[in-house]
């Protein structure tokens, strides 16, 4: 915008001076001036244009890369969640098998206690408890 105001000025000035009787000579470096001021001003379009290619470039770059972590972020945590889930479930079952030998412990006494009053009936009775074969 400011090239463009400023050839623009120039070139007012330009055939001003024309106008007035300036020389050929100003009107020439006036066109001169706006012929490098344009293709300056193209100059800077075309590397604005690269530099915004670039940008859109790494833009989507990051943004594919964006994607992926979370992905991988989602997949950790329905991991965690299942590893979790597992764990509860083994914890469970450690519990269950816990409270079974507890049971098994007190049936094993209550059996230990029957074979030893049976025993001692036995022994009451006077029966010998050898086996014969």
């Amino acid at each position: 915008e400011q090239l463009r105001s400023q050839q623009a000025k120039g070139l007012a000035a330009g055939r001003r001076r024309d106008s007035e009787g300036g020389s050929s000579e100003e009107a020439r470096r006036q066109r001169e001036l706006g012929e490098r001021l344009e293709q300056e001003l193209a100059g800077l379009r075309e590397e604005l244009a690269k530099i915004g290619d670039e940008a859109n470039s790494k833009i989507e770059a990051a943004n594919v890369r964006i994607r992926a972590l979370r992905q991988e972020r989602d997949d950790a945590v329905r991991e965690v969640e299942q590893e979790n889930l597992h764990l509860r479930k083994v914890q469970e079952t450690k519990e269950d098998i816990i409270s079974e030998k507890v049971k098994l412990s007190e049936q094993k006494e209550a059996l230990l206690k029957i074979v030893e009053d049976l025993h001692q009936t036995c022994i009451g009775a006077g029966l010998s408890m050898t086996t014969t074969g």
